[in-house]
């Protein structure tokens, strides 16, 4: 259980963890490149000056399976002119207006980009040449209610290489089986306000990451047009989650309990979770020299209000969801930065290596471990930032002179400039996750003088070796053992969640909390 939980445990009726959004991404292998589908057309018999013929007549097939698939379905399909209309508002009218509870809610039509493929003819050798590129063509989206899903949508691309996009949610994959169990629960949109066995709830939503998602996926794909099974025969289909969301969602027994603590919550991730209004939650350096740019943006939406912390293609938010629940998310879209422990793909050997995540089904455990692990450190700092100890308090003993191993350490002074630069770096968001060492301070704390100077380079690392024995003095952090590696320690996020919330209140606001 987190340092949140254990610290609002009277104030809440359960913490719900598991899949959100899941997006997961079909395509066929030997088709995804041009000397795969050059080799495809050379088994079907067919010459480059033949294609577009070819793939015409095969997209035609492909429609007219999809309408007639529709037409027995008995539901109806639109045509959407744009395709930035909200095509999950409409299928989800038209489930409202329909009462469907099983099967087909609808099908819409739409032009959007794709990946695919053209002749052209190479000037220099004066042949042609097959090339892939981007292009547009007819989708269909196909939404269900699906028995084991619940409310989910595929996207059918009706060119070559055919790519499918299936996107499923793990809230209505829950509903579904708690159905099943007969379970009494209350349900807002994707959000469960009240779930008579939370426990059983949470043992589900880990079941929904040993299904063989691959299985299901072509055995369905395969009962809604047969020309999967016709047209592409020997072609199988690979899986892979092309956008994840794991979210933990902390119930708390009602809206006023949440409402008295979540504005302080927001404010103090806005100031406490960055450096230079960039926070590196969820940093790269973890792993080694990501440079990209990492950013923290607030909105207010008719759901609740939201904070977002960036990085590059994934991020980590926090809302409070309908009032009463504290909802903490991270996406993943670029799992690579992260590492999985397996054998390497195009190794002989059963040797195993740390190696970066994939985007394939295989290492969804993985993927949820490391965003159950995101979530956990992103609400074990929360816990620091909402105190009822008085600021005094918290910053009285490190404001005096103490001891180390018998010799005396000056005290910490929370206002002067040059030991507030050292409290906010190492406040660090990539520090939260993996540490810090002498040489990560070094390069904050003296950018300018970072010379090929090897006597000055050690006069720097000395000062900064002075500077960690204050604050391990105060007890702000602690060495990480057979390591040159430091962590904060749960007074030192106190204390410098509490100093840097102070740093940023104004006048107006502490005569408001006095009054």
């Amino acid at each position: 259980m987190n340092n949140f939980v254990l610290k609002y445990r009277q104030k809440i009726k359960g913490v719900l963890t598991g899949f959100d959004r899941l997006v997961f991404k079909g395509l066929i292998s030997n088709l995804s490149y041009s000397k795969g589908m050059a080799a495809f057309l050379f088994s079907k018999n067919v010459l480059f000056k033949n294609f577009d013929s070819y793939v015409e007549k095969q997209t035609n097939t492909f429609r007219k399976n999809t309408i007639e698939y529709i037409e027995k379905s008995n539901r109806p399909y639109q045509y959407l002119n744009s395709s930035t209309l909200r095509k999950d508002e409409i299928a989800k009218g038209i489930l409202k207006k329909d009462n469907i509870n099983n099967g087909l809610i609808c099908s819409l039509g739409t032009v959007e980009p794709c990946m695919s493929y053209r002749i052209f003819k190479n000037k220099d050798n004066k042949k042609l040449e097959l090339e892939k590129i981007q292009r547009k063509c007819l989708h269909y989206y196909h939404y269900y209610d699906h028995p084991t899903f619940g409310l989910m949508s595929i996207r059918l691309q009706t060119w070559f290489p055919f790519d499918i996009q299936i996107c499923i949610n793990g809230r209505e994959f829950l509903k579904k089986q708690l159905d099943k169990k007969n379970l009494k629960y209350n349900k807002q949109e994707n959000c469960f306000t009240q779930i008579n066995n939370i426990d059983l709830a949470n043992k589900l939503m880990q079941e929904q990451l040993g299904l063989n998602y691959p299985d299901v996926f072509n055995d369905l794909i395969y009962s809604i047009n047969p020309f999967f099974k016709e047209n592409l025969s020997n072609q199988s289909y690979y899986w892979t989650i092309h956008q994840s969301e794991w979210a933990t969602d902390v119930l708390f027994n009602d809206v006023v309990e949440l409402q008295k603590i979540y504005p302080r919550l927001v404010q103090g991730a806005m100031h406490c979770f960055s450096s230079n209004d960039v926070m590196r939650f969820l940093g790269k350096k973890m792993h080694g020299n990501y440079k990209g740019e990492v950013i923290t943006d607030f909105k207010n939406r008719p759901e609740g209000i939201r904070i977002k912390h960036s990085l590059g293609k994934n991020s980590i938010k926090m809302y409070d969801k309908k009032g009463i629940i504290l909802r903490v998310e991270t996406t993943i879209n670029d799992p690579s930065i992260f590492k999985v422990y397996r054998q390497s793909q195009n190794s002989d050997n059963d040797s195993y290596d740390w190696k970066p995540l994939r985007k394939n089904v295989a290492d969804i455990k993985r993927r949820s471990d490391v965003c159950n692990a995101s979530n956990e450190r992103y609400l074990n700092s929360l816990s620091s930032l909402d105190t009822n100890q008085p600021l005094n308090k918290l910053v009285d003993d490190i404001c005096k002179p103490t001891k180390l191993n018998e010799k005396r350490v000056r005290a910490i002074r929370p206002w002067d400039s040059e030991d507030m630069l050292l409290l906010k770096s190492i406040n660090k968001g990539e520090f939260n996750i993996n540490g810090f060492r002498n040489k990560d301070l070094r390069q904050d704390l003296y950018p300018e003088n970072i010379l090929n100077d090897d006597n000055f380079e050690k006069k720097i690392s000395a000062k900064t070796s002075r500077k960690l024995r204050l604050l391990r003095a105060h007890g702000i952090i602690s060495k990480v053992n057979k390591t040159h590696r430091y962590i904060l320690t749960d007074k030192g996020k106190k204390v410098i969640s509490a100093v840097l919330q102070y740093q940023n209140i104004t006048l107006e606001q502490l005569n408001q909390i006095a009054a």
